[in-house]
Order: structure tokens, then C-alpha cells, then sequence
């Protein structure tokens, strides 16, 4: 795992949403673990506006230890290969109609999108490594 230094850390939460979803497609696809929050009784989820249910991901911790307060105070960063998580994970969130929200910042949502988007542009990511 990469070292996050502050000023990059203050720069990315600080991007729009779709520049966060565009550097967390490179990064995972450069480091081959998405990241959660997760604590002893299991993962968190979020709500879009619309109530639509959603698995929250990072591409580093620190991001998601960020986000580990009010609903989420508690839980704690866990990593997910991603294998599990173009496998069986992103599979699974389509099966149970739920949505991928993409980097949420400490003062702001993610980027809602489908489980299909997101496994459709990390395959094109990680045709670069081929």
C-alpha cells in the first residue's frame, strides 16, 4: 500500500465527485484492493438521496478511516482483493439491486453508480496492465 501524504490526501477530498471515481478506477486497478468500513457485526452502507441502498469504497484506508465517523463511528478500514470484488462482490450488489458509492468524503456523498459501471470501467483500467 502506497504512503498518503496530507497534501494529497486535502487534494483529492477536495475534487469533484467524478474526478475521485476517475482516480479510484487507476488506483485500484494499480493496487488490486478496494477498501470499506467493516466492524464486528459487518459492513456499512450508505443511502443516495432516492434511498437506494449502496456498498461505500476507497482506494486507500485513510479515505475510508476519514469517513469512519457518526453513522459509521466504529468501524474500521478493511481491504478486499480484488478479485472477491470483481468476482463475487460487484455480482452480489447487482443481484441485491444495490449501488456502488464511489469515494465519499468526510462532508460529501460518494459517486452512486451500478455495480456494472463500476466492473465495466475497472476491466478497461486494468487493460493497461495486460
Amino acid at each position: 500500500m502506497m504512503r498518503l501524504s496530507a497534501h494529497e490526501f486535502q487534494a483529492l477530498v477536495r475534487c469533484s465527485g467524478e474526478a475521485r471515481y476517475k482516480y479510484w478506477i487507476r488506483r485500484v486497478a494499480d493496487f488490486e484492493e478496494v477498501w470499506s468500513l467493516a466492524d464486528d457485526s459487518g459492513w456499512v452502507l450508505a443511502q443516495d438521496g432516492d434511498g437506494h441502498v449502496a456498498v461505500p469504497v476507497w482506494s486507500h484506508p485513510e479515505y475510508a478511516r476519514a469517513c469512519a465517523e457518526r453513522e459509521w463511528a466504529g468501524n474500521h478500514p478493511r481491504a478486499i482483493a480484488l478479485m472477491d470484488w470483481m468476482g463475487k462482490w460487484l455480482p452480489g450488489i447487482a443481484k441485491d439491486k444495490r449501488l456502488v458509492a464511489v469515494f465519499p468524503v468526510p462532508d460529501g456523498q460518494g459517486v452512486f453508480v451500478t455495480a456494472e459501471r463500476v466492473r465495466r470501467d475497472l476491466e478497461k483500467g486494468l487493460e493497461s496492465y495486460a
